[in-house]
């Protein structure tokens, strides 16, 4: 049974960790002459995010934006856990919400609320401020009837604290460098995507007056491979492919296209 005040409890200890872990990565890196674990780890980072965040979390679970064969589906279920942001339920009714009330009141991580919030603080908010200062209550019923889904949440954390004793065991590096650092890069891709995309800054533009302050970045999609293309995003939520424009590219709807729509 899912429950999400159990849920927010737990995800606590993993984007601690994950934080921790990042920053723990740069410092021995510089400290200790490991320049190649640091650029490992990064590059495995963006794998991570890449699929696990921005195809699997965001495009497929969240705005089922496409169908796809159930061994890719397993694939995107399973590939999603180590991005370390929740299980596709939590991460979906989170960015539902968001949606539904983007920089509005009932926001939960609006720039324009507070910078703070937007980038670091509302994943760690007390129980009492998702259910009752932000009225988080819809549930995404179609991936609770997903048994494959429904595993997966129920032993997340399971599952991340087995992966961490499997790669202490064989390397502590391992465990900082290829488990919770790219969990930490995913969380600053987070960071960059959402709140650069509600915070205008040079080469932000909108094509579409849409009701939030959501923006374009030309330089945040090539770095988050489409990401940054918000206001196309907020104006068709459920188009996997975010740009509209012939002068925009997003590398991400390029790839499911390619290798992830059904046939």
């Amino acid at each position: 049974m899912f429950n999400l005040t159990h849920q927010i409890y737990k995800y606590r200890i993993l984007y601690t960790a994950s934080w921790a872990s990042l920053l723990f990565s740069i410092v021995y890196a510089i400290g200790y002459d490991a320049g190649w674990w640091l650029m490992a780890s990064y590059i495995w980072a963006r794998v991570v995010t890449f699929f696990g965040v921005q195809i699997a979390l965001h495009r497929y679970f969240c705005h089922r934006s496409f169908a796809t064969s159930p061994t890719k589906h397993k694939f995107l279920l399973w590939f999603s856990v180590l991005c370390g942001e929740g299980s596709p339920i939590t991460w979906t009714a989170h960015h539902r919400h968001h949606h539904r009330y983007s920089d509005q009141e009932l926001d939960l991580h609006s720039p324009h609320e507070s910078k703070l919030l937007s980038m670091f603080l509302w994943q760690i908010k007390p129980v009492n401020w998702w259910l009752e200062t932000k009225k988080l209550r819809t549930l995404p019923r179609d991936l609770l009837r997903d048994t494959q889904v429904r595993l997966v949440d129920q032993y997340y954390y399971h599952i991340w604290l087995s992966l961490a004793v499997i790669t202490c065991v064989i390397d502590w590096k391992i465990t900082v460098f290829f488990l919770f650092a790219p969990a930490g890069w995913a969380l600053f891709h987070a960071i960059v995507g959402n709140f650069l995309s509600h915070w205008p800054i040079f080469g932000s533009y909108r094509n579409y007056d849409t009701p939030d302050r959501s923006h374009n970045n030309q330089w945040v999609a090539y770095y988050l491979g489409g990401e940054g293309l918000h206001n196309n995003h907020h104006q068709h939520q459920s188009s996997y492919n975010q740009a509209v424009k012939p002068n925009e590219f997003d590398f991400g709807g390029w790839f499911i296209g390619k290798f992830f729509i059904s046939k």
